[in-house]
């Protein structure tokens, strides 16, 4: 489980460093980071001499992870107190299938968007986290309310921006018959690699980028 574990936070550091290329390039300067855990994405965001502001409920690990340009606070991402077209840019790793009211929640981030400014959102790929860990994928993951496929979500994004372009995270592929004593794995990893989706790849974690 540890192995796991270990795989599952790399991938979650490669997101946001995704995320961090996307704010160099574009030239963005204040960000928010909706449900930002034990902070260490944060951190990685806040390299970039920006200002983050930066939400979880848990205060407790806000107040340990205190920097100076990073503007920490406790609140509820589907309510956020901050004013409309305020954000150059709002990151939401692997939150939105924890989130109940989670169209309330895109509502949100359109809100305090910039006109013509990025959400970039990431959550897991229902079907093929399924397909590949069964029973065991099902019971491990008690905390999510809602997973998406990537139709799916792809398609309540397009209702509020005016652009969405996914991006897929671990491609996967079949598995070639050629594996032999594998063949009860239908499938096989890529890993590592962010890639723009194609309409014949499918990925382990989508990542969506959303223009408003």
């Amino acid at each position: 489980m540890l192995f796991r574990s270990n795989i599952a936070q790399k991938s979650s550091l490669g997101r946001y460093d995704f995320i961090n290329d996307f704010i160099k390039r574009k030239k963005l300067r204040i960000v928010l980071d909706a449900a930002c855990g034990e902070g260490y994405g944060t951190r990685i965001l806040s390299k970039c001499n920006i200002k983050v502001y930066a939400i979880d409920k848990n205060i407790e690990i806000i107040q340990e992870n205190h920097r100076k340009n990073i503007y920490y606070k406790r609140m509820d991402c589907t309510k956020l107190e901050y004013p409309r077209n305020f954000f150059d840019m709002v990151s939401s790793v692997d939150t939105i299938e924890h989130v109940t009211k989670y169209q309330r929640f895109i509502s949100e981030i359109y809100r305090v968007l910039k006109p013509g400014k990025y959400a970039i959102i990431t959550t897991p790929n229902k079907r093929f986290r399924e397909e590949l860990f069964g029973i065991y994928y099902k019971k491990s993951n008690k905390f999510h309310m809602k997973e998406f496929c990537t139709k799916e979500l792809e398609n309540l994004l397009r209702k509020k921006f005016r652009e969405v372009t996914v991006f897929i995270q671990h491609e996967i592929i079949k598995k070639p018959k050629i594996l032999g004593v594998l063949t009860s794995l239908r499938y096989v990893l890529i890993p590592a690699q962010i890639t723009r989706k194609k309409d014949t790849t499918t990925g382990f974690t989508n990542i969506y980028l959303c223009k408003k």
